[in-house]
C-alpha cells in the first residue's frame, strides 16, 4: 500500500509523505456539506448489516491554512451525535495529522497520519480496538471536489485484509453549490418565518427546507 511502511523493532509505523504533499490538501473541504454515512453496525466481526443515516458537516482552515477544524452533527437511534476533527499540516515532514473526537467520549483519539497523492488521501494509524490490535485507514477520494467521499478501514493482520467499515458521501449544501450571492446585490424583498420544531428534529428541518425550498426559489431569480 502507498505511504505505509512499517517499523518492526518499535512495532509501530513510519509513514512517508507522498512528493505532492501540500498544505492546501483540503482545501476542497471547505465550507458547509450534507453526508450520507454507510456504516457496519458491529466492526471486526465480519459483519455485513449495515446501519445508514444522514449529518451535516462543517469545516474551515485555521492557523493561517496549516490546519482546519471540522464539525459533523447527527442523529444516530434516536440519539444527538457530534464529533469534530482537528487537523494539522506538519510543515517539516509534510504530513497531515488528523485529531478525533466525539460526544461518546469526550477524548481525542490517537492521530491518523498520511498525505494526498492524485487527490487520494490516506491515512494510518496503530491502536488498540476491542482489545484487538488494529491498523485504522481512512481514505479521502476527492476524484470529484463537489462529491468527495470518506471512508475507513481496520485491519487486524499487518494490512494484509482490510474490513471497510464506514463510508461518508459528501455533497454541498446552499448557496455554496453554485455562485456565491454578491455582497452588493440588491435584495427587494426579507421575508421572516417561525418554525415550531419537534425535539431533534432540527437537522431533518434544515435538509428539507435546504433540499426542496432554497434551489427552487435560485431556479426563479429568489
Amino acid at each position: 500500500m502507498k505511504n505505509l511502511k512499517y517499523v518492526l523493532e518499535k512495532g509501530d509505523l513510519s509513514i512517508t509523505p507522498s512528493k505532492s504533499s501540500s498544505q492546501n490538501d483540503f482545501d476542497f473541504l471547505v465550507g458547509k456539506w450534507n453526508i450520507h454515512n454507510k456504516k457496519l453496525k458491529s466492526r471486526l466481526n465480519n459483519s455485513n448489516d449495515w446501519v445508514e443515516f444522514e449529518a451535516t458537516y462543517e469545516l474551515y482552515k485555521v492557523l493561517t491554512g496549516i490546519g482546519n477544524v471540522e464539525n459533523i452533527t447527527a442523529t444516530v437511534n434516536d440519539k444527538p451525535y457530534e464529533g469534530m476533527a482537528v487537523r494539522l499540516f506538519n510543515l517539516t515532514t509534510k504530513l497531515w495529522s488528523i485529531y478525533w473526537a466525539d460526544n461518546n467520549s469526550g477524548t481525542m483519539d490517537k492521530p491518523v497520519v498520511g498525505s494526498f497523492e492524485n487527490n487520494i488521501g490516506t491515512f494510518y494509524s496503530k491502536e488498540m480496538i476491542d482489545g484487538k490490535e488494529v491498523i485504522l485507514h481512512f481514505k479521502w477520494d476527492a476524484s470529484n471536489p463537489e462529491k468527495p467521499v470518506w471512508s475507513q478501514a481496520f485491519s487486524v493482520d499487518n494490512g494484509k485484509t482490510w474490513e471497510w467499515n464506514w463510508y461518508m458521501y459528501f455533497s454541498r449544501r446552499g448557496n455554496e453549490a453554485g455562485q456565491n450571492l454578491s455582497a452588493n446585490q440588491n435584495i427587494k424583498v426579507i421575508e421572516l418565518r417561525n418554525y415550531t420544531l419537534k425535539p431533534g428534529q432540527r437537522e431533518n428541518f434544515i435538509d428539507l427546507f435546504e433540499n426542496n425550498f432554497i434551489q427552487s426559489q435560485q431556479v426563479v431569480g429568489c
